[in-house]
């Protein structure tokens, strides 16, 4: 019987064991997805934003000297003092946001390209660019 009730007792702390790993994963699990979906969503309206400022410059196009300056905000990442850059690389119609830590986020857009006017191919959130005829 006393022998009986030390394996009832082993048995009751294994499972509570296993248990407790397993909610520690699954709530570390929720913690990084939340994480990415809050970078993404940071990502995706800095992306919204510089698409409309590129296609609107597509207007200044014929102008002899234009220039629209905008300041690229950084991100607010979860777990993190300070506000974090990001990697934007801007190519013929396609601006890429990047986010390169853990966990790494990409973001896409699309844009009208002002072809009249010079924009720079790389910047850097918490960066000014300035686009020019």
């Amino acid at each position: 019987m006393r022998g009986q009730f030390s394996l009832d007792f082993i048995l009751t702390i294994v499972v509570a064991l296993v248990v407790l790993g397993s909610i520690a994963a699954v709530g570390s699990t929720i913690i990084e997805t939340q994480k990415s979906s809050t970078i993404r969503q940071q990502l995706d309206s800095i992306g919204n934003t510089l698409a409309a400022i590129l296609t609107t410059s597509a207007v200044l196009d014929d102008a002899d000297s234009a220039s629209v300056s905008y300041t690229i905000p950084k991100i607010a990442v979860p777990g993190e003092e300070r506000l974090q850059p990001c990697n934007i690389a801007i190519n013929a119609d396609e601006i890429t946001l990047s986010y390169e830590a853990t966990p790494s986020v990409d973001v896409i857009k699309k844009f009208v390209d002002p072809t009249g006017m010079t924009v720079p191919a790389n910047a850097k959130c918490g960066e000014q660019i300035v686009i020019s005829a």
